[in-house]
């Protein structure tokens, strides 16, 4: 890697559009940038461009700015919410459709115990919402991402 000419193959010729390389003049230890079209042969000074470039990152920086920081993270948590929204709504859903099978076993239990339904009918709703509960767990884990706390 070479640190004082960091760029080449990232900056591109101003006249010809081509990827611009990097060499040193080893008499005045100078690196430059350098555009090898034959027609062009347009050099540039890599400690006036990486300057320039700087200028320009500096523009980006956050960093001093903790106001911007501040609005980004709220902007951040506020696209979250929003994207997780429906994921929220469904989980809720998925969790009341848990809470109505259960219920249904049970109930499903007690008319056994009763003697209100026969075995063959027992173990054919049980087996049902057993499935129906197995299929339910699986698209609640689907749900809500790893990591987050339903609301």
């Amino acid at each position: 890697m070479f640190p004082y000419i960091p760029l080449k193959r990232f900056l591109t010729c101003g006249h010809c559009g081509k990827p611009l390389r990097g060499y040193i003049v080893k008499k005045k230890n100078l690196h430059y940038y350098k555009c090898c079209t034959k027609a062009c042969n347009n050099n540039k000074s890599a400690t006036t461009l990486n300057s320039l470039f700087e200028k320009v990152l500096d523009r980006f920086k956050i960093d001093r700015a903790k106001d911007v920081i501040d609005l980004i993270k709220q902007q951040t948590v506020a696209v979250f919410n929003q994207l997780t929204a429906g994921k929220q709504d469904d989980y809720q859903h998925l969790q009341r459709q848990h809470r109505e099978i259960v219920t249904k076993i049970n109930r499903l239990e007690e008319r056994y115990v009763e003697e209100e339904i026969g075995g063959d009918l027992y173990h054919k709703y049980r087996q049902r919402y057993d499935d129906e509960r197995i299929r339910n767990r699986g698209k609640t884990d689907e749900a809500i991402p790893a990591g987050v706390e339903p609301r």
